[in-house]
């Protein structure tokens, strides 16, 4: 009776159409299997040295950095629906042909595509949910859609190490798979969500692009870079930390389930952390959040067992879930209406950025100085991104205020 009642608390007020993202975003994550082992199969299947795969695996975020600008744009352009229906689709068409490439140069462009197809529908989803949910709900939507991502990704990893084991094929069959199911359920069952556009004024002088409006508004622009290190770190983990655990004679099957306890955690305890911190200010626990995480990651440098990653990764874990509960919720609160998906997309940006980067930058550490110079190295620049959000909380909230119009102004 306590669960139903907790759960009934985090649902009231959500609308239906939010549930038809979170049940395909859910079916989505189940089948993300590639990514996590994406440098394994790199270097055991396609005997790609530690430094060329986490190169190659940084050129999925390059991809990634393009289309959340140019997702973010479409989405505001020519809708949230259409945006979501093409990623899905074709990035499920270009995950297939990877397996079937063979000269390394084809293998990177294709591995770059994917990052760019396959991450293109994320800010139409994140800007679905700002016109779907109103101001002071956005943050535990956010947090639901979190913890669909985590619920599936709780399971995803574990399943995608039992098939890695005996198959590197069914782990980009199933991934497709997956796309192709959230796309359906998209065609099937979500309206469009895009606000309309407000008649213009003839006499008015020229609005500047969308893009140009976002990139001009300087929270926008200095919150993502200072998530930028978040980002950068999270990506290293996927491409360093199973050749870190191999290292310490710790194979796949155990990556895949010290992966697994990260979502797990999230599925247990996000939605009453994220309750607590969506009624705090928002830039000091998103300092706060970036510090642990930070903290969290360089516990894996002297970490020699299975138990210590996994208390590593607890660690970074707690930090994360207060980071992606707040973060699109500010984006979202600092957008105007009909901005919200480019205003998404340049967050998400610094995403993309922190995939080339992390991978490149981590792996090159690694190569260099080592498993704990790599790890050590994020935590520095997660400090730095931490301390960056702290200095900007006198103009977010005078933003935020300034946003909100008619509406109390939520604290930043």
């Amino acid at each position: 009776m306590r669960l139903a009642a907790a759960l009934r608390r985090h649902v009231d007020g959500i609308p239906r159409a939010f549930w038809v993202l979170w049940a395909g975003s859910l079916i989505n994550r189940l089948g993300l299997v590639v990514l996590p082992f994406l440098t394994l199969y790199l270097t055991t299947r396609r005997g790609l040295s530690p430094a060329t795969a986490s190169l190659v695996v940084g050129l999925y975020g390059a991809g990634g950095f393009v289309a959340t600008l140019l997702g973010g744009w479409l989405a505001d352009r020519v809708g949230r629906r259409a945006t979501m229906l093409a990623s899905l689709s074709l990035g499920a068409v270009v995950l297939l042909v990877v397996p079937a490439l063979e000269p390394l140069p084809l293998l990177a462009m294709a591995v770059f595509a994917v990052g760019l197809t396959g991450e293109l529908y994320r800010p139409a989803v994140m800007a679905a949910v700002a016109d779907l949910v109103t101001d002071l709900l956005r943050p535990r939507a956010y947090t639901l859609l979190y913890w669909a991502h985590n619920l599936g990704a709780a399971i995803g990893p574990a399943v995608g190490g039992l098939l890695a084991a005996r198959s590197y094929l069914a782990l980009f069959v199933l991934d497709a798979a997956t796309m192709l199911v959230f796309a359906g359920v998209v065609a099937w069952r979500l309206p469009e969500t895009r606000p309309a556009e407000p008649t213009a004024d003839p006499a008015a002088p020229p609005a500047p692009s969308r893009l140009a409006a976002a990139l001009a508004d300087p929270v926008l622009v200095a919150f993502s870079l200072a998530a930028l290190p978040v980002a950068a770190l999270f990506w290293q983990a996927f491409s360093l930390l199973p050749l870190s655990m191999a290292e310490a004679g710790l194979g796949a099957e155990r990556f895949g389930l010290v992966v697994s306890l990260n979502g797990g955690l999230i599925v247990l305890v996000s939605l009453p952390l994220a309750a607590w911190a969506a009624r705090r200010p928002r830039l000091p626990l998103l300092a706060a959040a970036t510090l642990t995480i930070g903290g969290g990651m360089a516990l894996h440098g002297p970490a020699a067992s299975g138990a210590a990653y996994a208390g590593a990764v607890v660690v970074w874990t707690l930090g994360e879930i207060v980071f992606f509960a707040l973060a699109p919720a500010l984006v979202a609160d600092l957008a105007p209406a009909r901005l919200r998906g480019t205003y998404q997309g340049v967050f998400h940006a610094a995403w993309g950025a922190g995939a080339f980067l992390g991978p490149w930058l981590g792996g090159a550490a690694f190569g260099r100085w080592g498993d704990s110079a790599a790890w050590a190295l994020g935590l520095v620049a997660a400090a730095a991104g931490a301390a960056g959000m702290l200095l900007l909380r006198p103009a977010a909230a005078r933003a935020i205020a300034a946003r909100a119009a008619a509406t109390e102004p939520l604290e930043a």
